[in-house]
């Protein structure tokens, strides 16, 4: 909430480099009541977890991912860890995939969670398997396996990322900020 990161980040700047602004995220939040069960016709997914042999397919993912959604290199800038970090979350089950073929069409890192909530990102469809209904129903069954354990599934979005923020409020996400 910007009540609080405003001010936080006006009392940092007093001991580091002026920070510069480039995006806004929408908080979004969904529980079991505001999953939408609606799925595009003849599109059936199965979303379970990632194993060590799609670390690299992964990997490339989330670079790639990195690039489009938050316009950084990640990969570039931190070399030495960026693989060891998927890795060791591919380890802990917090990368989630959807094959078609033995390829990752749809991948889904799930992050920080509490007892009450958990927090989704990396969501990622690759160039040539969007289009098919693939986001939607890749969030939408993440987001059911979650909600049997959790009573929110909560994520960050761009704000000018229309094409994520329809598949979020699809699937039932409504907005929290």
């Amino acid at each position: 909430s910007e009540d609080v990161t405003v001010p936080f980040f006006s009392e940092y700047e007093r001991f580091a480099a002026k920070l510069r602004w480039s995006r806004r995220e929408a908080v979004l939040a969904l529980g079991s009541r505001d999953l939408r069960a609606l799925a595009p016709a003849g599109v059936r997914v199965r979303v379970e977890p990632a194993r060590e042999s799609d670390l690299a397919e992964l990997t490339a993912n989330s670079a790639e991912q990195h690039r489009e959604d938050l316009r950084e290199d990640r990969e570039a800038a931190d070399e030495s860890a960026f693989r060891p970090r998927h890795a060791q979350d591919l380890r802990d089950g917090r990368w989630w995939v959807v094959r078609e073929r033995g390829r990752i069409v749809f991948q889904v890192h799930v992050g920080a969670a509490t007892p009450r909530a958990v927090q989704l990102g990396g969501v990622f469809v690759p160039a040539d398997s969007r289009g098919r209904g693939i986001a939607k129903t890749g969030v939408r069954a993440i987001c059911a396996k979650l909600l049997d354990r959790h009573e929110l599934v909560t994520l960050y979005c761009d704000e000018n990322n229309t094409v994520a923020l329809r598949v979020y409020e699809h699937v039932g996400f409504r907005f929290e900020f």
